[in-house]
C-alpha cells in the first residue's frame, strides 16, 4: 500500500509540474517593442505576436514605446518589472550601450535573451537622384555639407551605418536625426533629404513602386525581393556592412520553466512554412544560427565597439 501511495504521489506531482510548465501564458501577453508602428521592428514584431495567438490562444498585445535609440522602450520594459511581458528589440540595444548614457541597463543582468527571429537587412535608399551606389558617394565626396542623411536618432541603426558611411568617405554630409523611419522616408520622397540606410520590410514597398531607388544592401547576400541591388561586401565596402537582427527577450523573473515554453514555441514558428512566406515577403529571412543568442549578442558588442572606436562616437 506504502508503494503505491508512493508511485501516486509521483504520478500527481509530475502531472502537476507538467501543469504548470504548459500553463503559459494564463492571461494575454504584453509584447514592448521599442519602435513607432510601422517601424521594421514594429513589423516584424506584429508578424510574430500573430503567430503567437494562434499558437496559444490568448492576445499578445503590441505596446510601441519608441524613442532615444530603443533605449526608452528597453528601460521602460524592464522597470515594468511584469515577469510575463516580453520584449522584442534589436541590434540598436548594443550600440546604444556604447552611444546613449541613458542605456544604464546591463542586457544580461536586467534581461534575459531568448531567441533571435530574423536578420533585417538595411538598405540605402534615395529619391532617384542618384542611380548607383558609386553616383552617390561621389558626390558625396565632393557636396557632402550640401547633403542630408536621415537617422533615427543618435546612436539608432540608421545613425550609426550613416556615421560609418561618413568616416568612411571622409565626407561632411549632415546627418539629420528623426523620430521614426516614416519622417525620414517623408522627407527623402519630398527631396529634401538625399539617402538613408533603413530596414528593407520598411523601405520595400516603396522601392517596388518606383518612389525610392536602393542603392546598395548590408546583407551577406542579396535579397530575393530585390536581387538587382548588391551588397556592400559585393562593391568592395564590407567594413561598412554590419548585422542587424531582432530578437526576443524575456523579464528576468520570468520562470525558467515559462522561457523554456516561449523558445520551443519561437522555434516552431521559425519553422512554419506560413510564417517563413510572411517573413520572405516583406524581406525579412528567418535566422536560425548555430551559435546562442547570448554568444551571438557577446560577439557583437565587441563589433560595434570596434566601430564605435574607429569613427570616434562620443556618448550622449
Amino acid at each position: 500500500m506504502k508503494h503505491i501511495l508512493i508511485i501516486f504521489t509521483l504520478i500527481f506531482s509530475t502531472f502537476s509540474f507538467a501543469a504548470n510548465a504548459s500553463s503559459w501564458p494564463t492571461k494575454d501577453i504584453l509584447i514592448f517593442t521599442p519602435y513607432a508602428p510601422g517601424n521594421g521592428g514594429d513589423i516584424l514584431t506584429r508578424i510574430i505576436a500573430n503567430a503567437l495567438e494562434k499558437k496559444f490562444s490568448k492576445q499578445f498585445i503590441v505596446y510601441n514605446k519608441p524613442g532615444a535609440g530603443t533605449v526608452i522602450g528597453t528601460s521602460f520594459f524592464i522597470a515594468n518589472n511584469d515577469p510575463d511581458e516580453i520584449l522584442f528589440t534589436s541590434a540598436a540595444i548594443i550600440s546604444a550601450k556604447y552611444t546613449l548614457n541613458a542605456a544604464t541597463y546591463d542586457i544580461f543582468k536586467d534581461l534575459v535573451p531568448v531567441d533571435i527571429i530574423t536578420e533585417t537587412p538595411f538598405v540605402l535608399v534615395t529619391n532617384n537622384k542618384y542611380k548607383t551606389f558609386n553616383d552617390f558617394i561621389t558626390n558625396m565626396r565632393i557636396n557632402g555639407d550640401k547633403m542630408g542623411y536621415g537617422s533615427t536618432g543618435w546612436g539608432s541603426s540608421s545613425f550609426l551605418m550613416g556615421e560609418n558611411l561618413k568616416h568612411e568617405f571622409n565626407s561632411k554630409i549632415n546627418i539629420v536625426p528623426y523620430k521614426a523611419t516614416q519622417e525620414v522616408l517623408i522627407d527623402i520622397l519630398a527631396g529634401r533629404l538625399d539617402a538613408s540606410f533603413q530596414p528593407i520590410q520598411v523601405v520595400l514597398p516603396f522601392i517596388e513602386s518606383g518612389e525610392l531607388t536602393a542603392l546598395v544592401i548590408s546583407s551577406e547576400t542579396r535579397a530575393n525581393k530585390i536581387p538587382n541591388v548588391p551588397t556592400l561586401s559585393e562593391i568592395g565596402y564590407p567594413q561598412l556592412d554590419l548585422s542587424f537582427w531582432i530578437g526576443v527577450f524575456a523579464n528576468k523573473k520570468m520562470q525558467p520553466e515559462h522561457i523554456k515554453i516561449l523558445k520551443a514555441a519561437l522555434t516552431e514558428i521559425k519553422n512554419d512554412p506560413k510564417v517563413i512566406q510572411t517573413l520572405a515577403d516583406v524581406g525579412l529571412l528567418v535566422k536560425k544560427p548555430k551559435k546562442s543568442f547570448d554568444d551571438i549578442i557577446r560577439d557583437e558588442f565587441k563589433v560595434y565597439e570596434a566601430i564605435i572606436n574607429k569613427i570616434k562616437l562620443i556618448k550622449k
